[in-house]
């Protein structure tokens, strides 16, 4: 059975990108950082649960590794389109991932680094328009992917760049 891609939530981009850089400080002016690693931790680790959880309730969707992001070899090699079936599941569990989103996105505003959530805000609008020609049944596994692995490339380029704003800033 043909699986889904997963919309993305970018957890990793939180874990891989945004977390070493911030938490990685050890002079005088850059020890503010040490503190927020394990908070930015926290974060990532809890929209990783909960995308496991929604992951979970859908098993015959393709569903992208919640710590890395990858996706299969399967997934990006489909050139199935959806069926009726798959894209209704593929909706109820974009649903339910938006509620991860929120989280991730009220955690981070709540941080000591709310000014990445516009970006991460950019990336999900980007994202969303691929998961709807998913659900619209107009575009392959295989597509949809690789479209969303760039648009992720460039949202943790964006993030890369966020970050060392904010920090020549401080």
């Amino acid at each position: 059975m043909n699986k889904l891609p997963a919309p993305r939530c970018h957890a990793r981009a939180l874990l891989f990108l945004v977390l070493p850089m911030m938490a990685g400080c050890t002079t005088f002016p850059q020890q503010p950082g040490r503190y927020i690693r394990p908070t930015l931790q926290q974060i990532a680790a809890d929209n990783r649960a909960c995308l496991s959880a929604v992951y979970a309730k859908y098993p015959t969707l393709y569903a992208s590794d919640p710590d890395t992001g990858a996706s299969s070899i399967a997934e990006l090699t489909d050139e199935a389109r959806p069926t009726l079936e798959q894209a209704r599941l593929y909706a109820a569990r974009h649903d339910d991932i938006l509620l991860c989103r929120q989280q991730l996105r009220e955690a981070i505003i709540a941080s000591e680094w709310p000014d990445i959530v516009p970006v991460l805000d950019s990336e999900w609008v980007a994202a969303d328009q691929i998961n709807t020609l998913v659900i619209e049944r107009k575009i392959s596994w295989a597509e949809a992917a690789k479209r969303l692995r760039h648009i992720e490339a460039e949202g943790q380029s964006q993030l890369a760049a966020a970050e060392r704003e904010l920090r020549a800033q401080r």
